[in-house]
């Protein structure tokens, strides 16, 4: 009886397992520079383990939003996004089983800022020289208040800083060379061209009430000198004085993050601390004094803006107009060429600040003016006076009859005018 043996010889094929996880994230602000909001390998897998982005090759086809570098997996905001929900797909495979993929999708919410306070559209080049402490001002619409004042305050070094803002990107670039340390303060206090000294209530009183964070994008940052950080401080002011701050360090070698100041977490700097719904001057503080060794640092940041409930702006303004007669030639007649003098009282009703407040009248002279800022429920009743001299038309008419007109320019939207609520004749007819 004849036995047979079979051989038989199995062969295994390790095959690999690749996964791809879906991402979310935002909400994240739009901006006007090119923004990093995550990274798709940080939940991926290769066989289990987290992906190594050189195991695998990432493709992705570029929304106008949304794009994913394929080298690094970073996935990046296009500037300029409106507010709304995009997404992305991109797919990843092992190199080494280049047929093993998987598929993800990723989606970014974007939000809409309520307000900007600086899109650096306006450029400030400043402080070239060695000067132990240095000022610079510069005034432009697309600023906060109208105005941005730049400091450096105690120079350690010989060399000169560079401030510069970039018309192609529209960023505050802060350039310090080998050794050099400093102070560096951004003011926005309104106009009054004076970079040496914060004025509380130059933004006359905005209302930040509503508001859960201001965020300041950084461009791009270098290496903090000797490992020390770069310590940057936000204030805000109230009208009445009282202010808070909070201090962030900024990452080091970075490009394209964004730096959110919580409303929340501010603490009190002078005072009681900040009142939220009347803010009069907002303050940035770049401190690289601590650095210990000569190095140089570029720090870059973007358009700063805050975000959160925000409050409708309702511009208005009101004036009223008191006219006292003259007798020029104390005859007790009204006669051509007694005059009829005017004051006016001009107040800013609405809940933004207003700018550039001027008064005109149809039939009197008007001197005094412009406002430079008139606050949020400020009254301004000594700046602007008119006359009017009577002619023969207002004796024969028996009454001199004119309206005055003020006129204000609110931080978003056109101008806002208001016309005299007492246009009456004059007590001492003609």
């Amino acid at each position: 009886k004849a036995r047979y043996f079979v051989k038989v010889e199995y062969t295994y094929d390790c095959i690999s397992q690749i996964v791809a996880n879906d991402d979310a994230y935002g909400p994240v602000p739009g901006s006007t520079t090119t923004t990093t909001v995550g990274n798709v390998y940080e939940n991926d897998t290769l066989n289990g383990t987290a992906v190594v982005p050189s195991d695998v090759t990432l493709t992705s086809t570029p929304t106008p939003q949304l794009s994913i570098n394929p080298t690094t997996g970073a996935v990046t905001v296009t500037p300029n996004t409106p507010a709304g929900t995009y997404t992305i797909d991109y797919t990843i495979c092992d190199n080494a089983n280049p047929g093993i993929c998987d598929t993800a999708t990723v989606t970014v919410v974007v939000e809409t800022p309520c307000g900007s306070i600086d899109n650096f559209s306006a450029v400030q080049n400043a402080s070239t020289n060695t000067l132990t402490n240095d000022y610079s001002v510069i005034t432009d619409v697309n600023i906060l208040g109208g105005e941005r004042d730049i400091a450096i305050i105690n120079k350690i070094g010989s060399l000169p800083y560079r401030f510069g803002g970039s018309v192609a990107f529209n960023l505050l670039d802060v350039s310090q060379g080998s050794g050099e340390k400093s102070l560096i303060t951004v003011q926005w206090d309104g106009v009054d061209n004076n970079a040496a000294t914060l004025n509380p209530t130059g933004l006359g009183g905005i209302n930040l009430g509503g508001i859960t964070k201001i965020t300041i994008p950084v461009v791009n940052k270098d290496a903090a000198p000797s490992g020390a950080s770069l310590p940057v401080t936000l204030e805000l002011w109230s009208n009445a004085g009282n202010a808070s701050s909070l201090t962030i360090t900024a990452p080091s070698n970075v490009i394209n993050v964004n730096m959110d100041f919580i409303l929340s977490s501010f603490t009190p700097l002078v005072g009681a601390g900040v009142d939220l719904t009347n803010i009069g001057a907002i303050v940035l503080k770049l401190d690289s004094t601590p650095a210990t060794t000569a190095s140089g640092l570029d720090f870059g940041i973007g358009s700063i803006a805050y975000y959160g409930n925000c409050l409708t702006p309702s511009p208005s303004i009101a004036i009223t107009k008191d006219g006292v007669y003259t007798d020029a030639n104390a005859d007790g007649i009204t006669s051509v060429g007694d005059t009829i003098n005017y004051t006016f009282v001009v107040t800013n009703t609405g809940n933004v600040p207003l700018t550039n407040v001027t008064v005109t009248d149809n039939n009197a002279t008007v001197l005094g003016g412009p406002i430079a800022m008139l606050a949020v429920g400020a009254s301004n009743s000594t700046t602007f006076t008119g006359v009017h001299t009577i002619t023969a038309a207002d004796i024969a008419a028996g009454y001199v009859y004119n309206l005055a007109t003020a006129t204000g320019t609110p931080p978003t939207g056109p101008n806002v005018t208001a016309t005299s609520t007492d246009p009456v004749p004059d007590p001492n007819p003609c």
